[in-house]
């Protein structure tokens, strides 16, 4: 299929990585974003595996704030907060940051020949007739791109997912009297079975403070986790708040078309487990890179690429549902403790690969938990 025109609605991470691999297959490229500046408002914490930061090399380079080599997974119940176990890594994590990303990513799609407008609010898309309705006038496509984010606002109408499930992920900029030395993963039945929180170290005296649970008082448990786990050993002050909806269900059914593409959280192609996305949009885009020839787009070649991208989200969400089978991240943590597991290794943090032993517990801990 040739296209002369392709609109990208959504410049996030997602809409920012398609247009730059677009761009460089020579495609013509207008990028529509809703808010006045790219990057903001904010919404993820910037985690991500020596994977991704391979992958995007020198774009992401300068934006690299922290690397961890392992995280501590501590119990909230009671009141109280304790140490559980800690997840250690063969290759780092690093912490980036994200609205510099972006603001970086967007510059060089800019300097590639993309055209890049702000303040465009897309309503409506007519898959049928090449059009979007936005508050600027029509614009026609080829090809749109859908990477608005988890709120599918344009993608529901259409029926190209058959569900929309999600989880609130608040998330607290804080500053500090003393940062931990490393991330902490928290899990308390206050969050639900789905549910677990973080605190992520940016610097000596500033941390990310979030969590995901489907409790309708998630803000509330936010401030409560601050006070549990920064009071009395550390003094914190909440500078701001950001955050999002995160998409809890499978992968939609329908992708990509003749004429379409939905994009990372649009497509909710997150990661069940740990309810990151960059991974799975990484792969994402290196099926679009590697299925297209200079302007012009084969779907057949891109649909059967996607089954690989499918089959390991559909393998993602198995380990899910054994974890909620136990009774959640809670009670997984809470089992793990019972063997006398003080450390867990992860020999691949994007498809949560563990040692042998911990896999045993884990079949262990499913069985004895039914």
């Amino acid at each position: 299929m040739s296209l002369e025109k392709v609109s990208v609605v959504g410049a996030g991470l997602g809409g920012l990585l398609t247009s730059y691999v677009l761009l460089k297959r020579g495609f013509n490229i207008e990028l529509l974003e809703e808010h006045e500046s790219i990057g903001l408002p904010r919404h993820c914490s910037g985690l991500v595996s020596d994977y991704v930061i391979s992958f995007l090399g020198g774009l992401v380079k300068e934006y690299v704030i922290n690397r961890f080599n392992e995280y501590s997974v501590k119990i909230v119940e009671d009141g109280e907060v304790r140490e559980a176990l800690t997840l250690r890594f063969r290759k780092p994590v690093y912490l980036v940051d994200r609205v510099g990303l972006e603001k970086g990513l967007c510059d060089v799609v800019t300097s590639l020949g993309g055209k890049v407008s702000t303040k465009t609010i897309v309503t409506e898309v007519d898959l049928s007739k090449n059009f979007l309705v936005t508050n600027r006038g029509l614009r026609h496509y080829d090809l749109v791109v859908i990477s608005e984010g988890a709120t599918r606002r344009l993608v529901r109408p259409l029926n190209l997912c058959r569900v929309s499930k999600y989880l609130i992920g608040p998330q607290a900029f804080l500053s500090v009297s003393e940062s931990p030395e490393t991330v902490e993963v928290i899990v308390t039945p206050l969050l639900g079975s789905e549910g677990f929180g973080w605190v992520i170290p940016v610097s000596e005296k500033h941390v990310i403070l979030g969590l995901a649970t489907t409790s309708k008082k998630a803000s509330l448990l936010l401030r409560y986790l601050a006070k549990r786990v920064f009071k009395p050993l550390s003094s914190y002050k909440i500078e701001n708040f950001f955050g999002g909806l995160i998409p809890a269900d499978r992968p939609c059914e329908k992708i990509v078309g003749e004429n379409y593409l939905l994009v990372g959280d649009a497509a909710s192609i997150t990661k069940p487990v740990s309810r990151g996305g960059i991974y799975s949009l990484i792969e994402e885009v290196t099926v679009l890179r590697d299925s297209l020839s200079r302007g012009s787009l084969t779907q057949d070649l891109i649909i059967s690429k996607y089954k690989r991208l499918l089959r390991f989200l559909k393998i993602q969400h198995l380990i899910y549902e054994t974890i909620l089978s136990i009774g959640g991240y809670y009670k997984l943590v809470k089992s793990l403790t019972e063997f006398e597991l003080r450390e867990v290794k992860i020999l691949d943090y994007d498809k949560l690969v563990t040692d042998p032993v911990m896999s045993v517990l884990l079949a262990l801990s499913a069985s004895i938990s039914r």
